[in-house]
């Protein structure tokens, strides 16, 4: 069911959304499905930036393609003026690259999880991620002892 929980300037018919023809990003069918799980869940929280220069989708082409699997009717977007095809493109290209640079703290998610209820863990949206119980955590950082063959004395590693 649709839910829409971010700011957008309308909400439109999906079908009459255009996707860009030259957005280099990927989505593999994994990474939709995951996404149609994310948004099924915690509702549209980013709108679908549309460009008024081209008329097409130039941010949220995976939210596109999640909606159309959730079989969503309507979704949120926001119309964005651009100066010029070469500042769309670069748009585009930047919103999908600049994310890559960041790294997530596994550790840290690890650390809090322990603080919330029962969750689904892949509606964190994380990939092949595992919860480390905190006593194997406590055994990892447990420094090493090693046992001298000579003198049988025992030593941390």
């Amino acid at each position: 069911m649709e839910s829409f929980k971010c700011a957008y300037t309308e909400l439109v018919q999906l079908k009459s959304l255009k996707p860009h023809a030259k957005n280099p990003n990927i989505h593999p069918k994994e990474q939709i499905e995951r996404l149609a799980k994310l948004i099924d869940y915690q509702g549209q929280r980013l709108p679908i930036i549309i460009s008024n220069l081209s008329g097409c989708i130039v941010a949220g082409h995976g939210r596109y393609a999640a909606m159309k699997l959730l079989k969503w009717k309507q979704v949120a977007v926001d119309f964005q003026d651009f100066d010029n095809e070469d500042q769309e493109y670069a748009f585009i290209v930047s919103d999908n690259a600049i994310s890559e640079w960041a790294t997530l703290d596994l550790k840290l998610i690890n650390l809090e999880l322990p603080n919330f209820g029962p969750m689904d863990l892949q509606l964190l949206g994380l990939k092949d991620f595992e919860v480390i119980p905190k006593e194997t955590k406590e055994k990892t950082t447990k420094p090493k002892e090693v046992e001298c063959p000579n003198c049988n004395e025992i030593f941390e590693a």
